[in-house]
């Protein structure tokens, strides 16, 4: 596989400040050009599968838009990726309300449970490759207060699991990467596909 440079310019196809914040500080060259695609999960996809199957598709989405920019180099690689949050392999995405929200909250203070990634490189040279990434976390129980507190003083509808990993104060322990759970595993895409 040929690894892509660092320094050469990619599209990120999302929209998503804490991606672009992650990037930033990696200090790989990017232009945003978010996918439009809507997210549905096939209730027969594992964890694993939902989130490579919608990173790829918010990829082709992108791709099929700006080809032309990647042929004439002036991007060498388009990258997305989609984050959900897995409480005994019931894949929580964004919540549709506060209550719902309420709800996810709830649950995940009171169970282990993961963060799964799913991100895709697409390259001329490469063609798509995905892989997808899984921290576990587990936190401390939230009062119902508490909870109600957070969600009034945090955006909990734009978060897969109405959690951002940033904003709370009641994790207990995080077994893997934190990039991942804030959004993108730089660290690992990386040093599997940059150089």
């Amino acid at each position: 596989m040929q690894k892509i440079n660092k320094k050469h310019p990619i599209i990120l196809a999302s929209n998503s400040p804490q991606r672009k914040r992650l990037l930033e500080e990696f200090a790989i060259s990017f232009t945003v050009i978010p996918a439009n695609i809507t997210e549905n999960i096939n209730e027969n996809w594992t964890p694993k599968q939902a989130v490579i199957e919608l990173s790829r598709q918010k990829a082709e989405n992108v791709i099929q838009q700006h080809q032309i920019l990647l042929q004439q180099r002036k991007f060498f690689a388009v990258l997305s990726a989609d984050t959900i949050v897995v409480l005994n392999n019931k894949i929580l995405g964004k919540p549709k309300n506060n209550n719902e929200a309420y709800e996810m909250i709830w649950n995940l203070s009171r169970s282990k449970h993961q963060v799964v990634t799913g991100v895709c490189i697409y390259s001329l040279a490469n063609g798509y490759c995905c892989d997808c990434f899984v921290t576990d976390i587990e936190m401390e129980p939230m009062s119902q207060q508490k909870i109600q507190d957070y969600i009034n003083t945090n955006n909990v509808l734009e978060r897969a699991g109405a959690i951002d990993i940033e904003n709370i104060q009641n994790i207990r322990k995080i077994d893997g990467d934190l990039h991942n759970v804030i959004g993108l595993p730089v660290k690992q895409i990386l040093k599997k596909w940059f150089v």
